[in-house]
């Protein structure tokens, strides 16, 4: 786990507490886009993917053994649920496009990305939030800041993932809100 230097003390206690090992990045996250999003990058067995014109030089570093995959969204997490073997759920065009585009030899595209709607998702203060960001993952369950049932998508991905294998675990009978991503530690 990579944290920013300016994560607020009481993190860094529970962090402690757990025994949760972790490294400080480099540069603070800020208020505002781009420094705001230096930490939401997506690290898998095999990829990491950011907008690396923001990525936190620690995160690179770190993770230098992966293969970067370049997309123009500074909130990858948010925008990316990462779930096994390199199958994602996103809710933006341009990270669903940069994943298609991965052919690894042996390796088929098909079914491997879901591209959802970031519609019928809230985030206070803007019209829409991301999928991404309204979730988590552990072991074989996907956990969800609110109910399927209320998302013009949600069939979709509750068949995605009912054919991974994945139990979902829906937080609240709410619609979806984006809360920036649910990490399980």
């Amino acid at each position: 786990m990579i944290v920013a230097p300016n994560l607020p003390g009481n993190y860094f206690e529970q962090l402690n507490a757990y025994d949760v090992k972790y490294v400080i990045g480099e540069f603070p996250v800020g208020p505002e886009y781009p420094a705001s999003a230096r930490y939401n990058a997506v690290a898998t067995g095999n990829y990491l993917i950011h907008n690396f014109r923001h990525t936190d030089f620690m995160i690179t570093r770190i993770l230098q053994d992966l293969t970067p995959i370049h997309v123009d969204q500074g909130y990858c997490r948010c925008n990316l649920l990462p779930l096994k073997d390199d199958h994602f759920i996103t809710s933006d065009a341009g990270i669903f496009k940069a994943l298609k585009g991965l052919q690894p030899r042996g390796w088929s595209p098909e079914g491997r990305y879901l591209l959802v709607s970031p519609q019928d998702i809230l985030l206070e203060g803007f019209p829409n939030g991301f999928f991404g960001g309204c979730c988590g993952v552990w072991e074989d369950k996907v956990f969800v800041n609110g109910t399927l049932a209320h998302f013009v998508d949600g069939k979709k991905v509750r068949d995605y993932l009912g054919n991974l294998g994945y139990e979902i675990v829906e937080l609240n009978p709410g619609q979806l809100e984006d809360c920036g991503s649910i990490l399980c530690l």
